[in-house]
């Protein structure tokens, strides 16, 4: 197993306790969504391992979406 290997078995280690956690990625200007970023550039570029596809793609599973986080509020039409 190489050193880059074992970095993103502990990247993913991070991500899946802060994802149990929060149930949700971190927020913006993090080290841990910069990686998130780069894991999905690489995925979409088809340029990322299987196994470590797979890996990134079950803790997105994890994650609930329903939660709100901000931004602006959809306007409820009066009509």
């Amino acid at each position: 197993m190489s050193k880059n290997d074992e970095n993103f078995i502990a990247f993913c280690n991070e991500l899946r306790a802060y994802v149990e956690e929060h149930h949700l990625f971190p927020p913006k200007h993090t080290n841990l969504l910069s990686r998130v970023k780069y894991t999905r550039k690489k995925i979409k570029d088809g340029t990322l391992e299987d196994w470590k596809r797979e890996v990134f793609e079950e803790i997105e599973q994890m994650r609930d979406l329903g939660i709100h986080t901000g931004g602006r509020k959809k306007r409820e039409s009066n009509q």
